[in-house]
């Protein structure tokens, strides 16, 4: 600032006066403002900042003070290693030094978008469920994307599984919440009630820490494996595959649009049911598609 030492003095008072302490994100963006995996996790943040905001995940009093980028920023970290981090010292640490690659990223931008949508699939009453708390719902993202990365058909559509997903995680959480009432009334909890005792506390005591993290993960596990079918490791029709689709049928008619299939070159084979969604790639769940139909398909 230039200008007298009278004015300088009264700014200062006005703004120790008046202002409010930076949060921990806002000191980190005004040090690091250049940082490239900030940048990225501003930008992924702002894309779905109305998505938290409707589902009660943060207010819009926290995002004018950037928790949404903090938020962000964590889970990114965590998607890229593929575990649970320690938020205290893993922050600041990889934003410092750079750490990631552009495409890196990238790739967990991406695949934490998809989480966050699946997650809203599971639980469109989220707001109303313990899952929409900043603790629960990191823990649940990260759950949800590690079952994809082990192969399991993890999707935003609507369907059976989903649903039954859903209803477990709204009963496990009811029964945390009824715990939490239990215990701040002094009241003691069943043996049968310890699984949901011991989740809350992980909530409740070091809650960003790496071992909390692991605990709730793995109790959310427990509620939620078996739900979710592996995929197929097979993705790709093979070319055996593909020549006998082809020639068994007459007409050649692409299963998407209906209209004639001219070259062999033109060919994809589709999954009638998607591969994402549990599809197998065998010959009973092919059918014959243009290869541009099928792009905008996988696209869709």
């Amino acid at each position: 600032m230039e200008g007298d030492l009278s004015e300088i003095i009264e700014l200062f008072v006005r703004i120790n006066a008046t202002g409010k302490k930076l949060s921990a994100q806002e000191r980190r963006h005004a040090h690091y403002f250049t940082s490239p995996v900030l940048k990225a996790a501003q930008k992924t943040a702002d894309q779905v900042a109305p998505l938290l905001v409707k589902a009660g995940v943060l207010s819009k009093a926290q995002m004018q003070r950037m928790k949404h980028v903090e938020l962000i920023t964590e889970l990114l970290l965590s998607v890229n290693a593929g575990m649970p981090l320690n938020k205290k010292s893993k922050i600041d640490e990889v934003i410092r030094g750079g750490g990631l690659s552009s495409s890196e990223v990238a790739e967990a931008s991406l695949a934490l978008k998809q989480a966050i949508h699946v997650a809203l699939v599971l639980l469109p009453d989220l707001r109303t469920t313990r899952f929409h708390r900043l603790a629960d719902f990191y823990s649940l993202l990260l759950l949800l994307h590690r079952y994809r990365s082990e192969g399991l058909s993890v999707n935003a559509h609507n369907s059976v599984r989903n649903a039954l997903a859903g209803s477990l995680l709204r009963q496990y959480g009811h029964a945390v919440d009824q715990v939490n009432e239990k215990l701040s009334q002094g009241r003691s909890v069943s043996r049968l009630e310890e699984p949901f005792r011991e989740y809350l506390m992980t909530v409740k005591e070091g809650t960003d820490s790496k071992a909390q993290r692991d605990k709730r993960e793995k109790l959310l596990r427990s509620v939620l494996d078996g739900v979710f079918d592996p995929l197929d490791s097979k993705r790709v029709f093979t070319e055996t595959q593909r020549r006998i689709l082809w020639n068994a049928s007459d007409k050649k008619l692409c299963a998407l649009c209906g209209k004639a299939i001219h070259r062999w070159e033109d060919l994809a084979i589709d999954h009638v049911t998607a591969h994402i969604k549990g599809g197998n790639t065998k010959l009973s769940n092919g059918a014959l598609s243009h290869k541009s139909c099928n792009s905008a398909k996988g696209a869709r």
